[in-house]
C-alpha cells in the first residue's frame, strides 16, 4: 500500500502542531497513518501521536530535507505541510504506484523557468539515485538550487531524472492538486483532493486558504 509522508525540520515555520494537522486531514480522507521525516521524532510522536516519526539522517537544510525522503522505497505519496486535503486521496495514491515520479507542474505558468513543484510528489520503487547523487557535491547542489532556473529540491530531481521523466499530476488526475494562489476553482471546489499554498500565506493564516475553503462550506 501507498505510504503517505511528510517532512519537519525544525528552525522554519512549521511545528509538531502542523503535523498533526495534516495527520487529521491524512486520516480523514485517506484512511491512513502518516509517516514525518523529521529531526525531532519524539517532539512529532507526542504532539502528534498517531503519526509514524522517522528520525532524519542528514542535516540538510529547509526544503533540501525532503531529498532524504528518496532513501524510501515506493509507493509513497509526500505532502508538504502547508498544503489542506479536502478530498480523497486514494487516486493520487494510487498513482504512485504506477509511475517512477510525479510531481506538479509549476503553478506560476509562464512566469515560472522551473517547470516542477514538489509541493506533492509521488513515485515507486527505489530512488535511491537521488540522494546517492546529492550527497556526491551537497553544497554544490544547493548553492546551484538558489537559481532560479534550477530551484530547489525540484530543480534538482529534474536536472537528474529529467523533465520527461516526470509525470504531472495536472495531467494524470485534472483537478486533483490545485493551486489556492494561481487556479480557479469551481464553484463547489471539488473534485480538488489538495489545495496548495506554496508560500505565504500559509492555509492557517489570514486570508489563507483555510479561510476561504471555510467560507465555501468545505469543512478542514
Amino acid at each position: 500500500m501507498t505510504e503517505v509522508w511528510c517532512v519537519l525540520r525544525s528552525g522554519g515555520d512549521f511545528t509538531p502542531q502542523h503535523v498533526a494537522r495534516l495527520s487529521a486531514q491524512i486520516e480523514t480522507h485517506a484512511g491512513v497513518k502518516l509517516h514525518c521525516l523529521t529531526d525531532m521524532p519524539s517532539v512529532v510522536a507526542d504532539v502528534a501521536n498517531s503519526v509514524i516519526a522517522e528520525p532524519m539522517h542528514f542535516n540538510w537544510p529547509s526544503w533540501w530535507a525532503k531529498i532524504e525522503l528518496y532513501l524510501h522505497p515506493g509507493p509513497i505519496l509526500y505532502l508538504d505541510l502547508d498544503v489542506t486535503v479536502i478530498g480523497d486521496l486514494r487516486p493520487l495514491m494510487d498513482l504512485a504506484t504506477k509511475h517512477n515520479m510525479v510531481m506538479c507542474r509549476g503553478f506560476w505558468g509562464d512566469a515560472d523557468p522551473n517547470p516542477l513543484n514538489s509541493t506533492v510528489v509521488g513515485w515507486r520503487g527505489d530512488q535511491t539515485a537521488i540522494p546517492r547523487a546529492f550527497l556526491r557535491d551537497v553544497p554544490g547542489h544547493i548553492e546551484r538550487g538558489g537559481q532560479r532556473d534550477a530551484w530547489g529540491d525540484q530543480g534538482f530531481v529534474r536536472s537528474l531524472l529529467g523533465a520527461d521523466a516526470v509525470s504531472l499530476w495536472q495531467e494524470e488526475i485534472p483537478g486533483a492538486v490545485r493551486s489556492y494562489k494561481r487556479e480557479a476553482f469551481p464553484s463547489k471546489v471539488l473534485p480538488t483532493a489538495i489545495v496548495a499554498s506554496h508560500g505565504k500565506p500559509r492555509p492557517w493564516d489570514r486570508g489563507g486558504a483555510d479561510e476561504w475553503l471555510r467560507a465555501k462550506g468545505v469543512r478542514v
